[in-house]
């Protein structure tokens, strides 16, 4: 069987090593040159990662990250007294999207 390579995200396109390049929007489908099936897989691109944000002295910083947002609340929960004694201010739950996947066997 032959390797797929994606040739343009935006329009699906595909190359088969034998050259022969399609257009699909389906996932599964065969090279028009050879016959060889593929499959695509749709992995998400970006990831949610959730992070407990507390300002010290104006400035924002990261006390707790975590790919499970319950992991986060549980943290925020237990050290927020600690973490004001420390002199954050502004203690909050935040998310941004990141390209690494969480690993499997912390998160699986």
């Amino acid at each position: 069987m032959n390797s797929l390579k994606l040739i343009n995200a935006s329009d699906f396109r595909h190359e088969c090593e034998c050259g022969e390049k399609w257009l699909t929007k389906e996932k599964k489908d065969a090279c028009s040159e050879c016959n060889d099936a593929y499959a695509v897989h749709e992995e998400p691109s970006q990831y949610a990662y959730h992070e407990v944000v507390g300002t010290f002295e104006g400035q924002d910083e990261v006390l707790y990250g975590s790919y499970d947002k319950s992991d986060c609340c549980y943290e925020m929960g237990a050290e927020s007294a600690s973490w004001k004694d420390e002199g954050y201010r502004k203690i909050r739950l935040s998310q941004r999207l990141v390209q690494t996947p969480p690993d499997p066997e912390v998160y699986g």
